[in-house]
């Protein structure tokens, strides 16, 4: 496995922040039949914009290597320090990154996709929506093109920021840009194919948060895939064992296979 820590401000000195970047890749080692290419995933870890959750990241890349993708997790500016247009431009920055260097990882340049939980599904629908914003590509001196997303996942994402009170308290400093950041009123056609998920009875973020995106996709005509699993806790990350007690994993149920359903929705695209 490639694993490395990397700074993002090494790469990019216009990023006054510590945020930085570990890979989970395969190595083609010399006996491979042949050198792969592997459809590569940006995680972004939930938390509230207050922190980066740890059972959102390593968990999360372990279970998605072995589905043979590559995995970069994404520490990026959270708390009291936070403030526009960081985080999005770490993660942005995280994009181009893993595309300049994919011959070094292994990265299927057609197939670099986020995937986001709780705030960090936000983070990845905020992506999503201003790929193509030249306010972010100026910020980093990049091409347009390298901001591409070519796929998005949403786990139990908060969608509405209006509704999320650590969105208002950390991202948001004057009520009058609440809209930017309300992902389902910006879907058009240009979002990527996503797929999401979630539970029912999500106490944290309701699981209507949800249902709005998918619906905002099936308006604008993009390709997605929604799961709707009827019970357990918010932040379930891998829903098994591995992030979770027997009794949470109980609750859980069947979202387990939310890992095997995306793995497929990724491989079809």
């Amino acid at each position: 496995m490639i694993h490395n820590l990397i700074y993002l401000n090494d790469e990019f000195p216009m990023l006054n922040s510590g945020a930085s970047l570990t890979s989970y890749c395969i190595y083609n080692h010399n006996e491979y039949p042949y050198d792969r290419k592997r459809k590569t995933i940006l995680v972004l870890p939930g938390g509230g914009y207050a922190f980066c959750s740890e059972r959102e990241k390593e968990p999360i890349a372990l279970k998605f290597i072995a589905k043979d993708f590559n995995v970069f997790v994404l520490d990026y500016s959270v708390g009291e320090g936070l403030h526009f247009p960081y985080p999005m431009v770490e993660a942005f920055a995280a994009i181009v990154y893993i595309r300049r260097h994919a011959e070094e990882y292994n990265v299927d340049v057609d197939h670099i996709g986020v995937m986001g939980f709780s705030a960090g599904g936000h983070l990845a629908g905020m992506l999503s929506i201003y790929k193509e914003d030249e306010f972010y590509s100026n910020f980093l001196n990049v091409s347009i093109d390298e901001l591409r997303i070519d796929f998005t996942i949403l786990c139990y994402a908060v969608n509405i920021a209006s509704e999320d009170d650590f969105i208002k308290k950390y991202l948001i400093k004057e009520e009058k840009n609440v809209q930017y950041f309300d992902i389902s009123n910006h879907i058009t056609s240009n979002f990527p194919p996503t797929f999401i998920w979630t539970t029912k009875s999500d106490e944290v973020v309701p699981y209507t948060n949800s249902t709005r995106l998918a619906d905002s996709l099936k308006e604008a005509g993009v390709k997605y895939e929604f799961h709707l699993f009827p019970t357990g806790k918010h932040g379930g990350s891998t829903c098994d064992l591995l992030t979770n007690t027997i009794d949470e994993v109980k609750e859980l149920g069947d979202a387990y296979k939310w890992v095997d359903l995306c793995s497929d929705f990724i491989n079809n695209l």
